[in-house]
């Protein structure tokens, strides 16, 4: 979504977008999700919307995502060849 940066689709399916809008400390909510809801009344018929709506994220989706997080991080391989160059090259410099 090109008119609202924070905006990023994370979830396509049966013609269906979800996007996650991130509000950053200090960024007004409200004047956010009134830019959001301009933009969408006005592009309604343009890009074929029949139907939207807005909710937050839940304490369970956040469980899920951060945990999705942790899994990914720990399952991501580790090149450990430039960790050994690192510990060669401080070896001879003592």
């Amino acid at each position: 979504m090109e008119h609202v940066a924070c905006a990023s689709i994370y979830e396509e399916y049966g013609g269906h977008l979800k996007f996650r809008v991130v509000i950053e400390r200090g960024d007004s909510a409200g004047t956010l999700l009134s830019t959001i809801f301009s933009f969408l009344e006005e592009s309604k018929e343009y890009l074929g919307i029949s139907e939207y709506s807005v909710c937050q994220t839940t304490l369970e989706q956040l469980f899920l995502a951060i945990s999705r997080q942790e899994e990914e991080a720990s399952s991501a391989p580790t090149d450990t060849s430039q960790e050994t160059d690192d510990t060669q090259r401080q070896a001879h410099s003592l």
